[in-house]
């Protein structure tokens, strides 16, 4: 994949402000932007990691260091595939128990 240099105009003083130097400044930019794409769905995890200089298992770790969520998963697609998939999961024979207990207190079982 070919590159494209971007260049931001910025106060000269405001690297010493934040006591950065202008490569930690670059690269607290680019893993900012990459984490605010990923956050949007504009880049997959794999891309936003690339971009940001990091294999996928780091920037995971980065991500969640920072409380982004690496799933966007709603939560009524997540309780479905739960409730579907619970036997294969845990194993038939334990899924059984658990709704004989779901019975017995009140739940619904299928």
């Amino acid at each position: 994949m070919g590159k494209t240099k971007l260049e931001i105009d910025m106060p000269s003083e405001l690297l010493f402000l934040l006591r950065e130097t202008e490569e930690t400044f670059k690269e607290k930019v680019k893993l900012w932007l990459a984490t605010k794409m990923f956050e949007e769905g504009k880049l997959s995890l794999g891309q936003a990691a690339e971009f940001a200089g990091y294999s996928k298992t780091a920037f995971s770790e980065i991500l969640g260091k920072n409380k982004v969520l690496i799933f966007n998963y709603p939560i009524e697609e997540l309780e479905e595939d739960v409730v579907n998939n619970a036997d294969v999961w845990i194993g038939e024979d334990l899924y059984e128990e658990v709704l004989k207990l779901c019975g017995e207190y009140g739940g619904e079982t299928t």
